[in-house]
């Protein structure tokens, strides 16, 4: 990776502070996404863009493997009540995120351009450790 690009990728990843055990649900979730690009750009992805929106909703990371585009849903849990955070991912939301990535590439002109479905899962643990699971081609 170029020097330009990795600070490109810098200027794409938020500095989060530590996590407050009071932290909101958003700010639980933004910090997730952090953690979830971290594990991406350590697995030689690089990453696109974060938090695209169009009119059908939100992808939360787009990432580059080689030719591969990848969409990647990220879902973070700080418990275990509501299950894992792939648990909480349901065929309405991945047929969201197919309409999404058609979406995101008509308007990046890359039709043709093969193009992946992901689900990260992250578990924030009381000792302030975490566990990542990444499902590709979810969808």
């Amino acid at each position: 990776m170029s020097n330009r690009e990795h600070k490109r990728q810098q200027s794409l990843l938020p500095r989060p502070t530590s996590l407050p055990p009071d932290t909101d649900r958003v700010g639980v979730g933004a910090y997730g996404e952090y953690l979830a690009a971290q594990y991406l750009r350590s697995a030689h992805y690089l990453i696109v863009e974060r938090n695209w929106r169009c009119r059908f909703g939100e992808i939360d990371l787009v990432a580059q493997l080689g030719q591969m585009t990848v969409i990647c849903e990220v879902r973070t849990r700080r418990g275990h009540r509501a299950g894992s955070g792939l648990e909480s991912v349901t065929r309405r939301k991945l047929r969201r995120l197919h309409r999404l990535a058609n979406q995101w590439q008509v308007e990046r002109d890359s039709i043709d351009c093969p193009i992946r479905i992901d689900v990260i899962g992250i578990q924030l643990h009381i000792d302030e450790s975490h566990t990542i699971h990444h499902v590709r081609g979810a969808g």
